[in-house]
């Protein structure tokens, strides 16, 4: 019998509480390059700590230096380690936060600030005809709510799985509080689950793995963390 993957471990991080020089000292020479083409100051801190602080919990993880690991493009274009292709990871930023999955097995996560936009147009065009009922049995505000948490559903599911941009999100129905997700098989032959994560005011978060975590709504096990200024990365 096959061991079942770990729980995977989460890590939701304020951009406003990381100092963006000490992250930038772990970023390598293109990395910092990369990073100077931004022409907005949030765009450079989010690039800046997310990649960061990825590679100090991947140095971590692996015990190397954070800055010696070799980042490069797998299948669909997921990020992996050249060196150690089986540690997962998975990271997403929106407005003020981070955050990261780092696991032993396949995993996307997705964050969305729920900005202004015209959410009924973008739900009647990308979202499945059952997660369109659940909204349409909302009031205005909880409906809101439900899509951007629909949203990151989609955008970790197809993190998860390496399919990126595609037409076909109607085909994709994801339970609202969590649960299996239901796509073709022409997207992903391989069984995968969706959990809302707690996010901060204005924002929704979602991870999805290949197993459905032990709690429905917070992955509050031993190997989970979530954490603003705390150790280790606000240390200088």
């Amino acid at each position: 019998m096959t061991a079942r993957p770990a729980e995977p471990f989460l890590w939701l991080i304020d951009l406003r509480r990381i100092a963006l020089g000490a992250m930038r000292e772990l970023l390598t020479a293109d990395e910092q390059t990369r990073a100077d083409h931004y022409r907005q100051d949030g765009d450079v801190a989010r690039f800046v700590v997310g990649r960061g602080a990825l590679r100090r919990i991947l140095g971590e993880r692996t015990g190397q230096d954070p800055r010696d690991l070799v980042l490069v493009e797998g299948d669909g274009r997921k990020p992996v380690m050249r060196d150690h292709p089986d540690l997962h990871f998975n990271l997403s930023h929106s407005g003020d936060f981070v955050l990261i999955g780092v696991g032993d097995a396949p995993l996307g996560v997705d964050i969305e600030t729920m900005r202004d936009l015209d959410w009924r147009a973008l739900a009647a065009m990308n979202f499945h005809v059952d997660e369109r009922a659940v909204m349409a049995h909302e009031p205005e505000t909880a409906a809101r709510a439900a899509f951007f948490q629909f949203w990151a559903h989609k955008e970790a599911f197809l993190k998860a799985t390496g399919v990126g941009l595609t037409d076909r999100l109607t085909d994709i129905s994801i339970p609202l509080t969590g649960g299996r997700v239901a796509a073709p098989a022409e997207l992903s032959s391989d069984t995968w689950y969706a959990t809302p994560l707690p996010a901060p005011d204005g924002y929704r978060a979602s991870i999805v793995c290949g197993e459905p975590l032990s709690h429905p709504l917070v992955p509050a096990n031993a190997g989970t963390q979530f954490f603003g200024a705390g150790p280790p990365l606000s240390r200088g």
